[in-house]
This record gives structure tokens, C-alpha cells and sequence, in this order.
């Protein structure tokens, strides 16, 4: 939203560097999901940027999913610190650092979610590792419209309401995805190491892990008769 503003304000100079810095820092996350054999589905540019969809598992490794999301950053960065170098272009400089550091913030969907989501994947069942992401992005847009309080900025405040939008959007398909999630992990056969659970709610279910329940029921059977049980027909 900001480089559409500048851009129709007659700001052509700061429009090309927003653009350019988002554009090179969305040529990472592709590189990288070309080198892992990711199939790209599109990119989007939104109006807080850019995000690009892809065309994978929701069961991928959570090692696939962390170097997909710091290639963005780390890629801004090496080009920002090479343009920087040659042409001492104090703006670009400061557009560069303002970007990152907010793409950095666990709102979801900027890289710093998807990089805390992968964290919480070590440690939580996908399900809950869902809701806790969603509650901590929450928590970061209500410390971002408090600040507006203190420290008014139109700009950052167009910024957070696009972003809550994005998550009511992510609130309401959450039951969609953990049904998309439980789909590839009954109709998959996934090389994970086993863990034991001792009762039969899918909802532990963790990521990178085979689920092996204590009444020697597998993963299959439990993820079959939770659909039968809610009446999902699998197709």
C-alpha cells in the first residue's frame, strides 16, 4: 500500500525502490523453492506486498519450510548491502531496513509467522500450533494500532488493517486446513519417526511425526474414524 500511495502521489523514485526491494526479496523465497523442487503455483502483489504461493504439502519438512521462508530476508539483504555498497543511497537504505524489520514482525502471513510457525512445529501439534499463531499475530496487530495511539502513522495504519483482514481470512479457513492436513496424512505414507500418544484425538497430531495411539490404533485408523465420526466424505 505504501509504494501504491507513493506512486500515484508522483513519489516514482521511492515507488521503484519499494517495489524493487519487495521484488527481489520474493526472488529469494522462489529461488530457494526451486532448489528444494517446490512447484510455484503464482505470485500475488498485495497491497502490503507481494506473497507467492506454493503448489506443496502441508505436510512438508519443517527444515523445507524455514529455509523457504529466510530466503526472502536473507536475500533482500545481500542484494540491499550490494546496491548500498556501490550507490550510498541513504532512502533505499532506510526503505530496506523498514521493510525487513516489518516483514520480520509474526503477523501472519509475513515471513516472521511463517518462521515462528515452523518453531512451533518442533514443539506443538499442528492444530495447535495453528491457534497459537493466529493468537500471537493477534497480539503483534493490537501492539501495532496501541502504538498508532502514541505515535500516529497512516501509512502503518493502513498497514495493520490490511493485515487483520488477512487474518479473519486465516481465522475462518484455519478448520480447513487442519481437514487438508489430516487428508494427506490418511492418503500419504510420510517417513516419519513414530511417536505413542495415549488417546485418539487428532488434534495432537504432530507435524514430522508417524502417530502410533496407545490403544495400538495407527494414524490412519484414527484420522478414518474421525471422518467418518464428523461425517467427511474423503475424495
Amino acid at each position: 500500500m505504501v509504494s501504491f500511495i507513493l506512486l500515484f502521489s508522483g513519489h516514482f523514485k521511492q515507488y521503484l525502490m519499494i517495489m524493487g526491494i519487495t521484488l527481489f526479496h520474493e526472488m529469494g523465497h522462489i529461488i530457494m523453492a526451486k532448489i528444494l523442487k517446490w512447484d510455484i503455483k503464482e505470485m500475488v502483489i498485495l497491497p502490503f506486498g507481494c506473497i507467492t504461493h506454493f503448489q506443496t504439502e502441508l505436510n512438508v519438512q519443517l527444515k523445507e519450510e524455514f529455509l523457504v521462508a529466510v530466503a526472502g530476508p536473507i536475500f533482500q539483504m545481500i542484494g540491499a548491502t550490494i546496491y548500498y555498497y556501490f550507490t550510498k543511497d541513504g532512502l533505499f537504505w532506510f526503505y530496506h531496513q523498514t521493510l525487513l524489520i516489518l516483514n520480520l514482525i509474526p503477523i501472519i502471513p509475513l515471513d516472521g509467522s511463517k518462521i515462528l510457525q515452523v518453531f512451533l512445529h518442533k514443539f506443538f501439534p499442528y492444530k495447535k500450533t495453528l491457534f497459537i499463531s493466529l493468537k500471537i499475530s493477534y497480539l503483534f496487530l493490537l501492539g501495532v494500532f496501541i502504538l498508532q495511539v502514541v505515535n500516529f502513522n497512516f501509512l502503518i495504519l493502513l498497514w495493520a488493517i490490511l493485515l487483520l483482514l488477512e487474518n479473519k481470512k486465516e481465522k475462518e479457513i484455519q478448520p480447513l486446513k487442519f481437514y487438508l492436513f489430516l487428508k494427506e496424512r490418511y492418503q500419504n505414507h510420510y517417513k516419519f519417526p513414530y511417536r505413542y500418544l495415549n488417546c485418539e484425538d487428532v488434534g495432537m497430531i504432530q507435524k514430522e511425526y508417524q502417530t502410533i495411539f496407545m490403544n495400538k490404533y495407527t494414524e490412519k485408523e484414527v484420522i478414518k474414524r474421525y471422518f467418518i465420526r464428523k461425517k467427511i466424505r474423503l475424495m
